[in-house]
């Protein structure tokens, strides 16, 4: 939001996410990021940024997210030896769907 020219307290921006998703948690709908950023700036008077903005912020909370999310050093090792034991395999994720 900085680069748009808006700037907020780290802190308070921090605090009503964490409300808002604890909010979407408690609902019994698919749970997706981009509502996430859109109740957001919906509360601070943000509601004209474009959903292309919104969908951007998602993908980099994304990136950031699973970048400082390493996985196991014996993960790929592990796999391996499942599937050669003959396991089928699934992900399950809860993540919103975002690539």
């Amino acid at each position: 939001m900085r680069k748009e020219g808006y700037h907020y307290a780290e802190g308070n921006l921090l605090r009503r996410l964490r409300l808002i998703d604890l909010e979407m948690h408690g609902r019994k709908f698919l749970y997706n990021r981009d509502v996430w950023w859109e109740t957001l700036l919906k509360q601070l008077g943000l509601s004209m940024l474009k959903a292309s903005w919104i969908h951007g912020t998602t993908r980099r909370y994304w990136k950031t997210y699973a970048g400082a999310s390493p996985i196991f050093s014996d993960t790929m090792s592990t796999i391996q030896r499942l599937k050669k034991a003959g396991f089928r395999l699934g992900m399950v994720s809860d993540s919103d769907g975002t690539p």
